[in-house]
């Protein structure tokens, strides 16, 4: 791996850059099934991070509820230079599965963890949809609206 040939300390100082709001990131997740390397979008840093998943599809269960389906912000290919097909950010279920630490050591350790970044407009419309969503709590909310 690349990052190997570099510094520890430079690795952190990468991560520690990378590390903002908006930021698209490929971690192991252990809280899916099967845990796997999954895509996920950082929407508040500190030392609980806050993150949404990207999925390549929408569950059938998903769209069948419309407070649910509501919360899901298609991620097209053509704009989104991190994806291999049209994905979905899914902003009705916030994880806090994972530290700063967990994150920044992650990223420092694998700098290709870091897959790019949501544009503007993009998080402008994950700001409405979080403002609308009934499944995220206020406190996560306004952590998530902060940061933006």
């Amino acid at each position: 791996m690349l990052g190997e040939h570099f510094p520890a300390e430079e690795r952190q100082e990468y991560a520690r850059r990378q590390y903002t709001p908006g930021r698209v990131l490929r971690l192991h997740v252990d809280f899916t099934k099967p845990p796997k390397l999954k895509r996920l979008v950082l929407v508040y840093v500190g030392q609980q991070p806050l993150v949404f998943l990207i999925n390549s599809n929408i569950s059938t269960y998903i769209r069948s509820k419309p407070d649910l389906s509501n919360c899901q912000v298609k991620l097209e290919v053509g704009k989104n230079s991190f994806l291999d097909h049209d994905s979905y950010l899914d902003c009705s279920n916030v994880f806090d599965n994972f530290s700063d630490k967990d994150i920044l050591d992650a990223i420092a350790s694998s700098p290709d963890a870091v897959q790019g970044e949501l544009s503007k407009k993009t998080t402008r419309l994950i700001l409405k949809v979080v403002k609308g969503a009934k499944s995220i709590s206020p406190r996560h909310k306004q952590l998530i609206i902060n940061s933006f």
